[in-house]
């Protein structure tokens, strides 16, 4: 019977989605029904094919936090970074976490594009993503021009005949 053949073909997955890649492979995924696995480990099966289809569609939702598979995000925003990595910043439902981690977390892909694009506005007050500015130079006061001489009076007394 040919028609069963199809069901065959091996497919390889990339557990982070199309044109993503794991960025903490020593991640471990934590999928229901199914021991534990580095996101390495679930990578090398998606690789194998070993990974169907439909099963491979649902895992970039799943893993995406505990394999990093998000682009890198500076959490104070492009070129900028964290001033206070000591201070302590919470979200609601979430655990409390240093702004240090926050921006770690970040690098490593744990946070996804579009509450990276939004973090700057949220957590500058605490973690202090504002550019460092230069040091302003006080004014340099314009020199001060030399007294200018009073007129010289015509001489007294001798007729002018140029007047």
């Amino acid at each position: 019977d040919d028609d069963d053949d199809d069901d065959d073909t091996l497919y390889p997955c990339n557990i982070c989605g199309e044109d993503m890649d794991i960025g903490i492979p020593d991640g471990i995924v934590e999928l229901p029904g199914q021991p534990d696995i580095s996101c390495e480990d679930l990578q090398e099966l998606g690789d194998m094919g070993a990974i169907s289809p439909s099963q491979c569609a649902r895992l970039p939702s799943l893993v995406n936090s505990a394999c990093g598979c998000n682009p890198p995000c500076s959490v104070c925003g492009k070129d900028l970074t964290v001033d206070n990595p000591d201070a302590i910043i919470e979200f609601p439902g979430q655990p409390a976490i240093s702004c240090e981690d926050l921006q770690t977390n970040g690098y490593l892909g744990k946070i996804t594009e579009g509450i990276c694009d939004r973090l700057p506005l949220v957590i500058d007050d605490v973690c202090g993503c504002d550019p460092t500015p230069e040091p302003t130079r006080p004014p340099t006061r314009n020199p001060t021009p030399p007294p200018t001489p009073e007129p010289t009076p015509a001489p007294a007394g001798i007729p002018c005949n140029i007047c």
